[in-house]
Order: C-alpha cells, then structure tokens, then sequence
C-alpha cells in the first residue's frame, strides 16, 4: 500500500486569501513536518477528488481625480478606466474558456470578486 504522511487541516478563510491554509503550512513546515498528501475538506459530496483548480490572486489600482460634473475635464474618471480593465478582462476570459482543456479541471477562468472605492 501507499505510505506516507497525510495531514487533515481544517482552515478557515479558503474563499478569501486562504490565510488559514498559509498559517497551517507555516506552521507544519517550522516544526520540520514533510508532507506527502493532503486531505482538503471541501464540499464534494463525499467523492475522492483527484485534481482541484488553482487560483491567482492580483489586485488592480485605479487612481482617479475628483472633479464637478460640469468640468470633467478637470478629473480623471476612475470608473470609466475600471470599465476598461473590466473589459480586458472579460476578453481573457473568453480567451482561456476557448483554450485547451484539462482533463478534468476544464479551462482557466478569470473573475472579479471585489470592487472598491
């Protein structure tokens, strides 16, 4: 049989940064633990999952300049340069979802998942 060691961590915060999975790895690696497998508990409707999509996680600033409505030239519209971006975007996500596809995990995938400011 397969020998080895598994770790089971249950952590928090996966959707957003997986700080709980970062600290659990810190924590392992300083105690000089070597790790041959993992046990990542996500619902999968008690399936065995062998693949899982990986993520980048980037963050865009935009600057812009206040200015009356009357004199927009006076002002630098972040909101209309985020539109951009937003649809720069939306094109390399059609880009990717019409590239290659894995075998089981499909096509890579872009998505906004916060706006602020």
């Amino acid at each position: 049989g397969a020998r080895g060691d598994v770790v089971l961590a249950l952590v928090a915060d996966e959707e957003f940064g997986s700080i709980g999975t970062e600290e659990a790895l810190r924590a392992l690696a300083g105690d000089g633990t070597r790790i041959d497998g993992a046990v990542i508990s996500e619902p999968s409707q008690s399936e065995a999952i062998v693949a899982h999509r990986g993520f980048g996680w980037y963050e865009i600033r935009l600057r812009g300049r206040a200015a009356h409505g009357s004199m927009p030239e006076q002002g630098v519209d972040a909101i209309a340069h985020a539109g951009l971006v937003l649809r720069e975007l939306d094109a390399l996500a059609d880009r990717l979802a019409a590239g290659p596809r894995h075998p089981l995990l499909g096509t890579g995938a872009v998505r906004v998942s916060r706006i602020h400011g």
